[in-house]
């Protein structure tokens, strides 16, 4: 286990392998959400949706399902604008520099 995830651990932030009950709570990969690019998973999932369609392998189920991958990148999408609006609000206020810089 790397030194990060262990100290999180220890420090009661998220636990690995709880076995008291279900796993509800899952860490995304905050990383790569920074660079995160809506669009180009949006592209995939229509791109994938096109290639069942051609191959008449495009059921309810298929439809609902990359419909509800487009309600959820945008849903996220919107989220994370929200958040990058109040951080640009909240920096245009601080007084700190180095704290607007952040």
């Amino acid at each position: 286990m790397p030194p990060d995830v262990q100290e999180a651990v220890n420090a009661k932030v998220f636990q690995i392998n709880q076995t008291d009950h279900a796993q509800g709570h899952i860490l995304p990969n905050v990383e790569d959400g920074y660079a995160w690019d809506r669009s180009g998973d949006a592209l995939q999932a229509r791109n994938a949706r096109a290639e069942l369609a051609e191959r008449g392998k495009l059921g309810k189920p298929q439809i609902e399902f990359y419909q509800a991958v487009d309600i959820c990148l945008t849903a996220a999408s919107e989220f994370m604008q929200r958040y990058a609006d109040l951080a640009s609000d909240l920096a245009a206020v601080d007084a700190s520099a180095a704290r607007a810089q952040e």
